[in-house]
């Protein structure tokens, strides 16, 4: 799919106009291809709903605007029409809920042995322990206000109709590869999913909304799962405790890997 951004960055940057994602939105369609985007406001949401946007790489309504009539009536409309019906987010509120963490006291995640094994401890301490432990009693209400607003608007759109999938800023600087994904489901089961239903999403919607040949155990899938020690329907945070990982068929050789990572651990 295309990725474009919509956000004015609360005005301190040039966003696309209505006009020009409207244009790309009508060109890619014409290729077949899909759009998703980056947004914040209501009112660009709308127009979005509307022009036949499939994804959103966060929650689509947020910063404090909420899903209203109106738009739950679009994303329903689109749906019973079977126009472009399967609109999804990957809400991405992992930041945002483990900022809501903060304070004296650090959350159990952070001497995680699965975090520990795979990311240096002065990295994690320079990323997420001294920031996280900084914050004050007034920026951790903040970020739990602003987690359960974003949390509801995510949660009154997948009941209109829209899936929540996966996903992350893994990737980008602090944003740890991998450990986030599982941070995201832990987010995902704090604003109201149920486990099962973060890791459907996580997994077999994920994969049908990208295309690709996995996401489930079934015949003429490829075999990508992992083998846990606990359950994490009892518990998303079990996620994280990995007995082994298989990749096509293939047990990945994951404590090679971690000797190598540690290897270059500063």
């Amino acid at each position: 799919f295309i990725k474009i951004w919509v956000d004015d960055r609360e005005g301190a940057k040039k966003t696309l106009t209505p006009a020009l994602y409207g244009a790309i939105l009508d060109e890619a369609h014409k290729q077949g291809v899909p759009v998703a985007v980056h947004n914040v406001k209501l009112a660009d949401a709308k127009l979005m709903f509307k022009g036949g946007m499939e994804g959103w790489l966060h929650v689509p309504v947020r910063g404090g605007d909420v899903v209203d009539a109106e738009t739950i009536a679009i994303v329903k409309d689109r749906i019973a029409k079977n126009d472009r019906p399967v609109m999804w987010m990957t809400p991405a509120l992992t930041t945002a809920w483990m900022n809501t963490q903060g304070g004296a006291r650090q959350p159990a995640w952070l001497s995680d042995p699965l975090l520990t094994a795979t990311y240096s401890r002065s990295d994690i301490e320079k990323f997420w322990g001294e920031p996280l432990r900084k914050m004050t009693e007034p920026d951790v209400a903040k970020a739990k206000r602003a987690f359960e607003k974003d949390g509801k608007n995510a949660m009154t759109l997948r009941a209109a109709g829209m899936k929540i999938v996966g996903g992350t800023d893994t990737g980008q600087t602090r944003h740890l590869m991998g450990f986030f994904n599982h941070l995201d489901l832990e987010s995902q089961v704090a604003f109201g999913l149920t486990p099962m239903q973060a890791i459907m999403g996580a997994t077999r919607d994920g994969a049908a909304i990208g295309g690709f040949n996995t996401g489930e155990v079934a015949a003429g899938k490829q075999a990508d799962f992992i083998v846990l020690d606990a359950n994490p329907l009892e518990s998303i945070s079990n996620t994280r405790k990995i007995a082994k990982v298989f990749l096509r068929g293939a047990e990945v050789p994951r404590a090679d890997y971690a000797k190598r990572w540690q290897a270059k651990f500063k």
